[in-house]
C-alpha cells in the first residue's frame, strides 16, 4: 500500500509517517509534500498511490488550491486543526477528516474505514483451487489391488462398494470377488467420484450397484445391493436427503 503524506509541519509528518508504520507495518511512505507548489508538481508525475494524508493550511495555500488543478489520484485523509472546510474535503475526494491534534485511536478508525472502502482483494489460494482440477473431477479408470503374488487392476465400473473390515479397507466386485486396497475410504472416495456415495464411515457404495432402499429403524434407510454382501449398509437420516438426490 503506498502513501502520500501532505503536510507543511515536518515533526507532524514524521510523527505520521511512524503511527502509520506501528498501526500498518506493510503501507510504505513513497512521498512526504509540504506545499501546494510540490503538490502539484507531485500531482502532474500521475504517480500510483492508494490513499493520500494531507494536512488542508500549507505555507503557500491550501491543498484545495492544488486539488481544484488536479484531481488527487487516490483517497484523501485531511488532517487540519480547522473544522470549517469539512463539506470542501469530501467533495475532494475525502473520506476521513481528522481533527488535529488527533490520537492514534482516530488515525486507526480513518484506516478501517478505507479499508472497508477498498473493493475485496483476491484471494490467491483460492484462485488457484478453483483453476486447479477439483478431487471429484480427477479421472481413474481402476484401482490397482494386490492378490498373492499378482497386482490386478479393477475397473472403477465393475467395484459395487469399498468397506471397513477389522480396519482394513476392502473392494467388493460386482462378480462378488472380494479384495484388499491400500487406499482409505476418504482417499478413496475422492478418487472415485460422484458414482460413489459415503453411505456411513464403514461404507463407501457404487450407484448402480444399489438395488433399493427401504425405511429402517430411526428414519434411517437400508440398502439393498445387486451382489450378495453379509454386512447392512444403512443411511443415517442426516444423510437421506443427500442420498436420495445422489441416487435420483
Amino acid at each position: 500500500m503506498k502513501i502520500v503524506i501532505l503536510e507543511d509541519e515536518p515533526l507532524m509528518a514524521t510523527d505520521l509517517a511512524a503511527d502509520l508504520q506501528t498501526l500498518r507495518p506493510h503501507w510504505q511512505v513513497v512521498q512526504t509534500l509540504s506545499s501546494v507548489k510540490q503538490a502539484l508538481a507531485w500531482l502532474k508525475t500521475a504517480a500510483k498511490v492508494d490513499l493520500i494524508f494531507s494536512d488542508i493550511q500549507l505555507g503557500d495555500g491550501t491543498c484545495f488550491d492544488a486539488f481544484a488543478q488536479i484531481a488527487p489520484p487516490a483517497p484523501v485523509i485531511f488532517c487540519t486543526a480547522y473544522d470549517q472546510y469539512a463539506i470542501q474535503a469530501f467533495q475532494a475526494n475525502g473520506i476521513g477528516y481528522l481533527l488535529k491534534p488527533f490520537g492514534r485511536e482516530s488515525l486507526l478508525a480513518a484506516i478501517e474505514k478505507f479499508e472497508r472502502l477498498q473493493p475485496a482483494q483476491p484471494d490467491i489460494t483460492a484462485l488457484l483451487k478453483m483453476l486447479s482440477p477439483k478431487p471429484e473431477s480427477i479421472q481413474i479408470g481402476r484401482i490397482l489391488v494386490h492378490h498373492k503374488d499378482k497386482i490386478i487392476p479393477v475397473p472403477i465400473a465393475e467395484i459395487a462398494l469399498f468397506y471397513l473390515h477389522h480396519e482394513q479397507v476392502m473392494l467388493l466386485r460386482m462378480d462378488g470377488q472380494k479384495f484388499p486396497v491400500q487406499q482409505g475410504l476418504a482417499e478413496l472416495e475422492t478418487l472415485v467420484g460422484n458414482d460413489f456415495f459415503r453411505a456411513s464411515r464403514q461404507h463407501l457404495v457404487q450407484r448402480k450397484a444399489v438395488l433399493e432402499a427401504t425405511q429402517y429403524f430411526a428414519r434411517k434407510l437400508l440398502i439393498r445391493l445387486a451382489v450378495p454382501f453379509e454386512e447392512e449398509v444403512t443411511i443415517s437420516k442426516e444423510k437421506v436427503p443427500a442420498f436420495l438426490e445422489w441416487l435420483a
